[in-house]
């Protein structure tokens, strides 16, 4: 093992989500100022090499001139071509859409004209006329408006965040003072509601504090739609009192802050920062840093074209600060890492810490906990992760003052010999878990993995397999094994290499268009009794190399007699651009269904068979449940003679965690022959302003899938599902070097996986599967288990992939049994690859599971 202490970069410019300072185009003063002479102006500056986003602070008129007519959207027009000149200076977008006129700018009007020949009912402030916001057809207008918003910038990618409110004066939810409270109550509610189902990915911020609204609708848009902190009177001190700061800061770090200067045209309106007693401008910016750093806010502005010139050139010592302590600056302040590693690999120790005053926001509904911290070997010569770890710190909570350890076990089984890269990032799950915050680590470049030393794979156990080669055609062979060998690479030449493996059925690509390794090898990881080999010099070589197989070929999965595929349906809107209302039946908890935002109870969910099927229980999944999953229902079924018949009345389903946590709710009941079961949704958590369901699973006694089927073998689904676990903190789904495909499966202490899986009575099976223990002296076990007999299973002590089978005969009234892995005590174990084999029909006196001969 090596200790390193990586050096920090803690003056660099780093562009990352959610923080940074920002540009502004406003239409103060005058109408909006050409592209061209915009970027030139704001480039001659040095406010574009500073800034990592534009702020388009624009009233409705501006960018929607027309019923259906979208500025942005007009390649040639002039708010377009600002937003290109953006894009292509590396900045991403912010946007607030601004309705209220008045003091705004030269002609007074915000809103479009268009929208009051609607019938939009008016009232009058400073001889601008302006809409009511509670007019019913304001607000249809209005969320067009925000829908298409969402259509073409609801990326994060791109947007950096977007204010989601845009009401009051200068859009800061001021001076709407027309409203009731009822009515306030209703306006808040529906805004929010339009900009949160728009934006489901971006950030979305409010203006916060004492205004129209109150803070008490404004903590109900923060808790329930993960709405974030705006406030836009940084340096203020008429309206950012203490009490005011105190309040902000009340919410740290749960809710991060987006802060804004709240002066602006220094020069031009230098009355307005003189009023507030500062002597000079530099005083006043320098008043403003103090405030942003206080609140620890992620983001702050250079403003418009004459602010950002003046910033640069009376305070680029503020600039710099706030660009390195300002938002967030990630890195490994020291590591401890494997410099040799052989096949039951080493834990890997690493302290990270936060030079900024800010945080990443990676807990908001909209991100979902998408930024993961990672390591990773990588190919030196390509630079691409060959094996990776993904750990349980949540990078988020990563927080100036305080470091935070960091501990996985780092297990690369099959990696082929040699040296690799030691690499770390904070990878984004929404984008292949590629890296998506980049490191304040000297060297570190955006989207790309830090290379924190090197470290020596010792050579495996595998070897060349024998295999019967048969040239297809000039380009094409197959290679066929004694057995079922797990193949851990090829040994290959060329490029452009695609390799199928077959599962007793059909061909299953495994590799598409892959280029071999320096050293003539492509990785696989398959378990499997023949391989296609397509492109590269096949015709001349091609060797496969790992462990020699146990058992035999699959055989084509047997399925059940009467098994039909189920419909889902609900009376529930589902929410715009999320999985269809299909994802509760696909058998992952991957895909999540999700309710339209402010759904009203009670509502159905029903799921139909096109041939009567035999059911007795109900599971439902979900992840964040106490925040968003079903809290009370009632089942009913259609049995297959038409009469619906009461299964459960108002059930309770009580939810334990509010996290990423996985949990499963049962509802047994007695067996009934079912055309349909309907759940009505009584109640539901709604803290993001909707409801979820990962997964619904509706079995007969055991039924997990067809007879003798075991789902999810080999974990390529990480979320587990149907497998569930008796203590779902101590399981861990990895991503790289799974023995066979990508995925496997580590769980430690006292702690059981198992799947229910349903069997024909009097045959023989064989159980296989792959295991490791990941420490000396520690021990991982699977096997079989009947209701009421005690399993029949094998333990595994090797600290490399072992290969192990259990054979076993159902009995004469069996119909389930119980496939499982446990570790007990302090041990810790890899897992993967399992598969259950059927045998012929056997005599009803050969054992069976917790029964000896």
């Amino acid at each position: 093992m090596k200790t390193i202490t990586p050096t920090a970069d803690q003056t660099s410019l780093i562009r990352n989500p959610g923080m940074g300072l920002g540009l502004y185009l406003e239409g103060f003063n005058g109408p909006l100022p050409s592209a061209t002479d915009y970027w030139s102006a704001m480039d001659a500056s040095g406010g574009s090499n500073k800034a990592s986003y534009l702020y388009l602070r624009l009233a409705w008129d501006q960018v929607n001139p027309e019923e259906g007519r979208f500025l942005w959207r007009e390649r040639d027009s002039n708010l377009a071509q600002i937003i290109q000149g953006a894009q292509q200076r590396g900045l991403k977008i912010a946007w607030r859409v601004i309705v209220q006129g008045g003091d705004y700018y030269d002609h007074s009007q915000a809103t479009p004209q268009w929208v009051f020949d609607s019938g939009v009912g008016s009232w009058m402030r400073d001889a601008a006329k302006n809409p009511r916001v509670d007019d019913p057809i304001f607000q249809e207008k209005y969320t067009k408006l925000v829908d298409s918003l969402g259509e073409d910038f609801d990326d994060p990618a791109t947007t950096m965040f977007v204010d989601g409110v845009g009401l009051g004066l200068w859009g800061e939810n001021d001076h709407d003072n027309y409203l009731t409270e009822t009515q306030r109550d209703q306006v808040y509610e529906w805004v929010t509601a339009s900009y949160a189902k728009a934006f489901p990915r971006t950030l979305l911020g409010l203006q916060y504090g004492p205004n129209t609204f109150g803070t008490e609708r404004q903590n109900r848009a923060i808790n329930d739609r993960g709405y974030v902190i705006r406030r836009d009177s940084l340096g203020c001190k008429t309206y950012l009192s203490a009490g005011d700061k105190a309040d902000i800061n009340s919410h740290w770090p749960t809710t991060p802050v987006l802060g804004e200067n709240c002066y602006h045209s220094f020069n031009t309106s230098a009355g307005w920062w003189q009023g507030d007693s500062y002597s000079s401008v530099r005083e006043m910016m320098a008043s403003t840093m103090s405030d942003a750093i206080e609140l620890h806010s992620n983001t702050l502005d250079l403003r418009q074209v004459q602010d950002t010139e003046i910033w640069m050139k009376e305070a680029p010592d503020l600039v710099q600060y706030f660009i390195e302590n300002g938002g967030y600056r990630l890195y490994p302040a020291k590591a401890t890492i494997p410099t040799h590693l052989g096949p039951g690999g080493a834990s890997v120790q690493v302290s990270w810490r936060n030079l900024g005053v800010g945080r990443l926001p990676n807990d908001v509904p909209q991100w979902n906990n998408k930024y993961q911290v990672a390591y990773a070997l990588l190919d030196k010569a390509t630079g691409q992760p060959l094996y990776t770890v993904l750990s349980d710190i949540d990078p988020g909570y990563i927080l100036k003052g305080t470091d935070t350890s960091d501990q996985v076990t780092f297990a690369p089984a099959g990696v082929n010999a040699g040296r690799y890269d030691f690499a770390v990032a904070i990878v984004d799950r929404d984008n292949g878990f590629k890296p998506g915050v980049t490191l304040a680590l000297n060297g570190a470049t955006s989207g790309s993995w830090s290379v924190l030393g090197t470290t020596t794979v010792k050579a495996s156990d595998a070897h060349p397999l024998d295999a019967t080669i048969s040239q297809v055609d000039e380009s094409t062979v197959t290679m066929a094994f004694d057995g079922k060998p797990a193949v851990d690479r090829l040994g290959i030449s060329g490029t452009r290499v695609s390799v199928d493996s077959w599962n007793g059925t059909r061909w299953v690509p495994i590799l598409v268009g892959a280029s071999p390794s320096t050293a003539g090898e492509l990785q696989l990881g398959v378990s499997t009794t023949q391989l296609r080999v397509r492109g590269g010099n096949v015709a001349k070589t091609v060797t496969a190399f790992g462990t020699p197989g146990i058992g035999s070929a699959p055989a084509p999965a047997p399925t059940a007699p009467g098994t039909t595929i189920p419909t889902v349906t609900t009376s529930f809107d589902t929410l715009a651009g999320g999985s269809p209302v299909s994802a509760m039946l696909d058998g992952s908890d991957a895909n999540t269904w999700e309710s339209a935002l402010n759904p009203s109870f009670p509502g159905t969910i029903s799921v139909s068979w096109p041939k009567p099927k035999s059911i007795n229980s109900l599971s439902i999944r979900n992840w964040y449940a106490r925040e968003q999953a079903m809290t009370n229902i009632t089942v009913d079924v259609r049995e297959a003679n038409g009469e619906w018949r009461n299964i459960v009345t108002d059930r309770a389903l009580d939810w334990k965690y509010s996290d990423g946590t996985w949990e499963q709710q049962d509802v047994t009941f007695d067996e009934v022959v079912a055309a349909e079961l309907r759940i009505t949704v009584n109640a539901a958590a709604t803290s993001w302003g909707k409801f979820v369901v990962s997964e619904l699973v509706i079995s007969a006694p055991g039924e997990h899938g067809p007879t003798g089927v075991l789902a999810n073998g080999g974990f390529e689904n990480p979320y587990l599902a149907p497998w569930t676990t008796t203590n779902a903190r101590q399981t861990k789904a990895i991503f790289g070097e799974a023995r066979t495909g990508q995925w496997h499966q580590l769980i430690w202490g006292e702690t059981k996986l198992q799947q229910v899986v349903q069997v024909e009575p009097n045959t023989s099976y064989t159980l296989s599967g792959s295991a490791m223990a990941l420490g000396d002296g520690q021990q991982v076990s699977f096997g079989v288990q009947e209701s009421g007999a005690e399993p029949v299973a094998v333990a595994v002590v090797d600290r490399q992939w072992a290969n192990k089978t259990v054979s076993f005969v159902t009995g004469p009234q069996t119909t389930a049994v119980t496939v499982f892995a446990a570790t007990a005590g302090s041990s810790a174990g890899a897992i993967d690859s399992f598969e259950l084999v059927t045998h012929a029909k056997s005599p009803a006196d050969r054992p069976s599971p917790g029964k000896k001969p």
